[in-house]
């Protein structure tokens, strides 16, 4: 079967609508360190992010801007094709997430609470786009 246009499009570029949800099952299951009480604040941050911060926040850790057609990243370095969470307790909670592009980590200091978290891990994807990292 002969593909259409679009459909050609989509299997070179990937997904460019991506929302909350679809980066949040990229992730799920591959987080570690965090208490599950962390893990529901990522999950409810995450789901909550409209389209073009849910774009920056795959830019962050992944440096693409598109999913694949299955709605997972493209193999990173390792040929992994998830999103990797690390809570990790060096990290004072008076620092922005962190994240390893080539491996797809994003790495977070245990905040108090979810409103912390949000503010924190938007800040930090905001200044790697204002400086024009990924």
């Amino acid at each position: 079967k002969a593909l259409l246009g679009h459909e050609v499009t989509l299997r070179v570029e990937g997904q460019r609508h991506i929302t909350g949800e679809m980066l949040w099952l990229s992730m799920a299951g591959h987080i570690d360190g965090g208490t599950a009480e962390e893990m529901e604040w990522l999950e409810h941050v995450v789901k909550g992010l409209d389209e073009d911060k849910t774009l920056l926040l795959l830019r962050f850790v992944t440096s693409h801007l598109r999913l694949e057609l299955d709605g997972r990243p493209r193999a990173n370095a390792a040929n992994e094709r998830h999103l990797t969470v690390h809570f990790v307790s060096q990290m004072t909670r008076d620092r922005y997430p962190t994240s390893h592009t080539c491996s797809y980590e994003l790495q977070v200091p245990h905040y108090a609470s979810e409103a912390e978290l949000r503010e924190k891990l938007l800040r930090a994807i905001a200044c790697d786009m204002a400086m024009g990292v990924g």
